[in-house]
């Protein structure tokens, strides 16, 4: 089995399949725009993620969500406002809960504060599925 590379807005998966066909199909299930490459000849073996891992990751997300406002240079009004509304994203990113984050990033109402928009929430939840679905 070889390894395929599932991807849409530079954000990758990686899953074994028997043929792309079989990996495009799969792709295909996930929503519109995800394309299915070969990535490896040889099968990827599972990996496990540690608690470790999942808080890495989760860290690496809010630092990228931080950056995303200071990039849109929000105001001291926006980060209260975001600070007062995402405190429990803060605590699940501290425990290293991703599952959780999904549901609870999907129950936002968007825009938070003008800078959390439903399109940076949605490409949030696309990398927490990525990272979830990947071996």
């Amino acid at each position: 089995m070889a390894c395929y590379k599932i991807e849409k807005d530079s954000i990758a998966r990686f899953k074994n399949f028997d043929t792309l066909e079989l990996a495009q199909a799969y792709a295909d299930t996930l929503g519109v725009g995800f394309v299915a490459t070969l990535e490896n000849v040889q099968d990827f073996p599972p990996f496990t993620r540690t608690l470790a891992d999942d808080m890495r990751f989760s860290k690496d997300l809010y630092d990228s969500f931080v950056q995303g406002n200071r990039d849109a240079e929000i105001t001291p009004e926006e980060s209260q406002a975001l600070i007062s509304t995402l405190g429990t994203l803060k605590a699940l990113v501290d425990a290293g809960a991703v599952l959780e984050m999904i549901g609870f990033l999907q129950s936002l109402v968007t825009p938070l504060a003008r800078v959390y928009t439903t399109a940076r929430r949605d490409l949030d939840v696309l990398k927490i599925q990525s990272y979830i679905d990947s071996l």
